[in-house]
């Protein structure tokens, strides 16, 4: 007989009223002020009867008696418990319908976990490496051994696996063990730990439904440098999440490596030269932005270099020092300063960008004003000289110089 006896305050959480005179499961006993675990009968003879062909909750209804309250339905009683044993993972979930475990799944997920560390593992570290080596070795070095190790010991575990127990009858099962205790709860419990350790293992490793529906976001980051120093951060998220981060890293430095490349050779391409120097003060603009070139196109086997700047150097506040001390959030914080002050108004570019139109705007309003001073020259050449000083030509001629040398010259 299959009993279904709801939760209360000593397993899970408080019942509703209208429970509160039903017994529990049975799962936990109190001794001593202790809890110790129950293997109820009813777990066990639900899991027997998954341990064929896949069942539906209503093909599983017809197996059993309940002893449930009056406006509990069976089907009720069959999805708690399986999605418990699901949950514990002896029994496999999907599509509606329960199967047992079997030591041949336990071995796929293994062996998935095991491919994904030599394919998609690999090239998601290889993507890393472009941008910052340490860490590709690191992930290579300690975290992909870690995981190799892991698998060999879970799969060592896992032939040690044995549920053909589920198939004896239950006069063998409810014998007596050494321990005092029927032996289908020795044998469960022996199961239930195997199962669940290979399955942590494997999950740790590689989960592939949860890899399936990750999606990075820099809204992880805070979350991932506070808990990737954990030893049971799982691996597949630990890659997801550099891969992820590391990409928008690359696409960040192409896309500020190529802004930087159009904003140069428009001003160089505004500005011409006179015996081999710019007439206007190109430097104004061109020093920020070679450094910035230097700073985001950093090597990848030593990010942390110190960068020249002027009579000064830069270090700790640069992408490539605060990526290799693992400050993602700061990465992103400083590229973002960066693009600012190639993109933003009134930033470094706009700036020298208004000015530069200012200067060209003066360029060619000189040009008009030398054209119409050359037709007043023109107008007065046949002037006498106290004509010539009255209209103070000689001191138009000075200014005029002046301006010529601003719009033209550079000084």
């Amino acid at each position: 007989m299959l009993k279904l006896r709801h939760a209360d305050a000593r397993h899970r959480h408080p019942p509703g009223p209208k429970y509160y005179e039903f017994e529990t499961l049975g799962l936990f006993v109190e001794q001593a002020g202790s809890k110790i675990v129950q293997v109820p009968r009813p777990l066990l003879a639900f899991a027997q009867r998954c341990s064929g062909l896949p069942l539906t909750r209503t093909a599983l209804e017809r197996f059993f008696l309940y002893a449930a309250p009056d406006d509990t339905k069976p089907r009720d009683v069959i999805q708690q418990l399986g999605l418990f044993l699901a949950y514990l993972g002896v029994i496999d979930a999907a599509a509606d319908k329960f199967a047992l475990v079997t030591a041949k799944s336990l071995k796929d997920g293994l062996d998935r976990a095991d491919d994904w560390l030599k394919r998609d593992f690999e090239q998601a570290v290889s993507e890393v490496d472009t941008v910052h080596r340490d860490i590709a070795d690191n992930l290579r070095d300690h975290f992909a051994k870690i995981a190799r190790q892991q698998l060999k010991e879970a799969q060592k575990k896992l032939d040690s696996l044995d549920l053909g127990f589920l198939k004896e009858k239950w006069e063998e099962l409810n014998k007596s063990g050494s321990d005092g205790n029927p032996l289908y709860v020795s044998r469960w419990n022996a199961a239930a730990q195997i199962v669940s350790e290979v399955r942590a293992t494997t999950f740790q490793v590689f989960d592939p439904e949860a890899n399936r529906g990750f999606t990075y976001s820099p809204d992880l980051l805070p979350d991932y440098e506070s808990q990737s120093s954990r030893d049971d951060y799982p691996l597949w998220r630990r890659i997801a999440i550099l891969r992820g981060f590391y990409r928008d890293v690359r696409d960040r430095r192409l896309n500020l490596e190529r802004r930087i490349q159009e904003v140069r050779a428009d001003a160089e391409g505004r500005v011409p030269a006179l015996n081999g120097e710019r007439i206007f003060p190109l430097q104004a603009l061109t020093l920020p932005l070679d450094f910035y070139r230097q700073e985001i196109n950093f090597p990848s086997d030593r990010p942390n270099r110190t960068i020249p700047m002027g009579s000064t150097a830069l270090g700790v506040q640069t992408v490539g020092f605060k990526l290799s001390t693992l400050k993602y959030q700061e990465v992103l914080q400083r590229l973002d300063q960066i693009s600012a002050e190639l993109n933003s108004p009134g930033k470094l570019v706009s700036i020298f960008l208004e000015s530069l139109k200012e200067w060209e705007t003066v360029r060619v309003d000189a040009q008009v004003l030398s054209s119409r001073f050359e037709t007043t020259l023109q107008f007065f050449a046949d002037a006498d000289t106290n004509t010539k000083i009255r209209f103070q030509l000689r001191e138009l001629e000075d200014e005029m110089s002046e301006v010529r040398g601003v719009a033209e010259l550079g000084s």
